[in-house]
Order: C-alpha cells, then structure tokens, then sequence
C-alpha cells in the first residue's frame, strides 16, 4: 500500500471509528484482536494484511 493511500485509509477509518457509538477497545474486541494492535495500525505503524481487511470490514462495510 502505497504511504498516501495507507494514510488515507487509516484517517478514514479513525475518523469512522470516532463518529461510531464504538471505543477503539470496543471495536477491537470485536475483532479479536487487541487495542493496541488496532491503535497502532490507526497511528502509522505496518500490520498485517488480514487485519487491515477484518478492520475495514467491520468499520466500513460499503
């Protein structure tokens, strides 16, 4: 992923975090993984590819 598209993708995804009723640790649960794995693929750092789709899933089924 390019660094331009990972960013915009990471704020849309937090963005889409913070306008849901869901905490990150909420959000994180219920993917089965944990907060800070989540949190920091939120803040820039490189995850791996499964959890980027389970996120993107969840947050932003469209």
């Amino acid at each position: 992923m390019t660094s331009t598209i990972a960013k915009d993708l990471r704020t849309h995804l937090r963005n889409s975090i913070e306008m849901s009723r869901e905490s990150q640790k909420q959000v994180a649960t219920k993917l089965g993984i944990s907060s800070s794995y989540l949190s920091k693929f939120l803040n820039g750092k490189d995850v791996s590819f499964w959890i980027v789709h389970k996120i993107i899933n969840y947050i932003d089924k469209e």
